[in-house]
């Protein structure tokens, strides 16, 4: 390839060379330059979208190559490519990043009267999303009485839940607003 870009380049020399000398005698040194910058221009764009062919299919032989090496995908051009588990495994784990970069994690923030308790209990597999709602239980002022259980006097926003829902973790927790806090003490002696 290399070779190619300096024959490439040699001949275009060459061309150069004999258009300069070519000119109507006479011609200043100044549009000689304007002359070779013309051809040079037209050229490099023509050279330069061929280079980008290249490349770009270089660049795609070689990240085939590191997707099959990984087990990822398994094929060849000819017949097409196929993605393994592993590769769905992978491919799964990278739209959650993606969707835990696009979730919100800075929500707005309003006391209430009420005491709001959350519990969780999100499967080991979406890890990364347990350790969001940790981070946003924190952030909104929750406190941790366990590392699944969390306790605030702060309503919890609507985007929030919004984002509870987008995130498909209704079905790993629970939450409870307390109207009348107290232990279990001063419940017996009300029952009294």
């Amino acid at each position: 390839m290399k070779i190619l870009q300096i024959v490439e380049h040699t001949a275009y020399g060459i061309e150069d060379l004999v258009s300069i000398f070519t000119l109507p005698y006479g011609t200043s040194l100044g549009k000689a330059l304007d002359e070779y910058d013309k051809r040079s221009a037209s050229r490099g764009s023509w050279a330069e979208e061929v280079y980008d062919k290249i490349e770009m299919r270089r660049r795609m032989q070689n990240t085939i190559s590191r997707l099959k090496a990984d087990g990822l995908v398994e094929g060849s051009g000819k017949d097409g490519f196929q993605i393994t588990k592993s590769g769905k495994s992978a491919l799964k784990k990278l739209k959650a990043k993606l969707l835990s970069k696009s979730i919100q994690s800075d929500y707005p923030v309003e006391s209430s009267n009420r005491l709001y308790v959350v519990i969780f209990d999100v499967p080991e597999r979406d890890k990364w999303k347990r350790e969001w709602l940790r981070s946003v239980l924190k952030q909104m002022g929750f406190e941790m009485l366990q590392k699944s259980v969390w306790i605030s006097n702060i309503k919890l926003p609507k985007e929030f839940l919004e984002d509870l829902k987008t995130m498909e973790l209704f079905g790993h927790l629970h939450i409870f607003a307390v109207n009348k806090p107290g232990s279990i003490s001063s419940f017996l002696e009300d029952q009294q």
